[in-house]
């Protein structure tokens, strides 16, 4: 399986995970399913050298790295796929420091 951006919906703040919050669709079931993919405001911050503590400055930081951030999605994803557990009634998973991004 693999996932593909799904660049209709745009990127949302996550208080209570702490990161960017977006949605990409798995490609590889018998239909599309969505995929909720969280990169936290620590990697974005380790990722820009700077501090993303606010929905803007994460946000910034976030389009900034886009492309970035959904490669590394996709790796993780076909790395732990079946393992990813849902949140909210979702499958989410988290794009944390030390991920590679």
């Amino acid at each position: 399986m693999s996932l593909t951006a799904d660049s209709g919906v745009k990127p949302v703040y996550d208080d209570r995970l702490r990161g960017m919050s977006f949605r990409m669709v798995s490609n590889g079931a018998a239909a599309p399913q969505p995929v909720r993919v969280v990169v936290t405001v620590q990697a974005l911050a380790d990722l820009v050298h700077a501090n993303v503590d606010d929905c803007s400055a994460a946000t910034e930081a976030f389009d900034h790295l886009r492309a970035a951030t959904e490669a590394a999605a996709t790796v993780k994803f076909d790395r732990i796929g079946p393992a990813i557990q849902p949140y909210e009634g979702v499958p989410t998973f988290l794009l944390m420091t030390g991920d590679p991004i």
